[in-house]
């Protein structure tokens, strides 16, 4: 459960740690969001019981419940005090939404994109808390908000990356340690995408031993049965003979970690899908491990030792120390880019890629526009 005990979302770290909502610039990152927008709220002449207020309304997962501070004739503070929502996905909407109203006075404030149903509960509780206040919630939701902008800006680069999910985070930082300058376009108010609601669990095929769990005489039992239907299955022979001497010689040198191999992997993949051909080849073993390996060297403690689960039998399985979703993931990686301060990279946050910009039948950049209505042309050099 997420909850405060009376501190403030919507602080200076909550913003640049988050990224958290179109509008918002300087991300510690030295990523943006879209260009600030003109303030544009009223003079204030509403009218309230002071106070502070509380409600609740239905986000994705859980109730979301708000706080609302308000004087004789202003709202002067938000606050989310209590919900159950994706963390990372739920701060991005307080943020965002917590500082517009509070800023511009006003309940006429955009929702975050990828946030839609945390925002709305937000929303719907600081009405009700208005209400309760004796607030005219109506004319709330009709003072001006923000002035949307109808500008274009062109931004000049090396790489062009649609997407701050799991491809194109790993991609950009890849690339920005190269020295590559590198814009990535997110149409989120955050960096994650989907790894953010993923199981978060990765399979690693010979980890190294502090990872592996002693061997047991079911997991000896284990892989009999699995070379005897790999055999039944049609996998080459020579393919289960070879693994069969992989595991003799293992434990022959006085071994009593769990046995693995790229081969291993192979003819167990292939058993489980029941296709043979999938035991002729070690690119997925390769990948899963060097997958491992790049997220340890990024910040990522990955949890020991490795188990089996269901449809991965053998222990292979982890996940992130702490959190064993793919948020852990994305928390880490973060953290890593802060530390490394790259100064060749820039993330447009709220910002939905429109169209490919094509020249002489090439590809060279991208078009997106923000929740803010700045129009944005990424011209890519290679």
């Amino acid at each position: 459960m997420q909850e405060t005990t009376g501190e403030r979302l919507i602080g200076r770290r909550t913003f640049l740690r988050l990224g958290a909502a179109a509008g918002m610039t300087a991300f510690v990152l030295g990523s943006t969001g879209c260009s600030p927008m003109a303030n544009t709220a009223p003079e204030k002449s509403a009218s309230f019981t002071p106070g502070t207020y509380t409600a609740q309304a239905q986000g994705k997962q859980s109730l979301v419940t708000v706080e609302v501070t308000v004087g004789d004739d202003a709202i002067e503070a938000v606050d989310v005090t209590n919900h159950c929502e994706s963390e990372r996905i739920a701060n991005a909407a307080i943020a965002a939404i917590a500082t517009d109203i509070v800023e511009l006075q006003s309940l006429a404030v955009d929702t975050v994109s990828g946030a839609t149903l945390t925002s709305m509960a937000i929303l719907s509780a600081v009405k009700d808390c208005i209400g309760q206040a004796g607030g005219d919630v109506a004319a709330l939701e009709k003072a001006a908000g923000r002035e949307k902008k109808d500008a274009t800006e062109i931004i000049e680069t090396e790489v062009a990356i649609v997407g701050a999910g799991a491809a194109g985070l790993t991609s950009a930082i890849a690339l920005s340690e190269q020295g590559t300058d590198v814009v990535v376009m997110e149409k989120c108010g955050f960096i994650g995408g989907s790894m953010l609601v993923s199981g978060g669990r990765l399979q690693y095929p010979e980890a190294p031993l502090e990872f592996r769990q002693e061997t047991t005489e079911p997991m000896r039992r284990l892989f009999a049965e699995v070379m005897e239907r790999a055999r039944a299955l049609g996998v080459k022979e020579e393919r289960v003979a070879f693994v069969e001497d992989q595991y003799e010689k293992w434990y022959a040198e006085g071994n009593t970690k769990t046995f693995d191999s790229d081969e291993y992997y192979a003819v167990l993949g292939a058993v489980g899908f029941g296709n043979p051909l999938a035991a002729e080849t070690t690119v997925d073993a390769v990948a899963a491990r060097h997958t491992c390996e790049w997220v340890t060297a990024h910040g990522v403690e990955l949890e020991k030792p490795l188990l089996g689960i269901m449809g991965f039998s053998w222990p292979r399985s982890t996940h992130p120390v702490g959190k064993p979703a793919g948020e852990g993931y994305v928390d880490a990686l973060e953290d890593y880019i802060e530390k490394s301060a790259f100064p060749e990279l820039e993330i447009l946050f709220s910002t939905s890629a429109q169209e490919l910009v094509v020249e002489s039948g090439k590809i060279v950049g991208v078009k997106g526009l923000c929740d803010d209505g700045t129009a944005y042309e990424v011209r890519a050099s290679k």
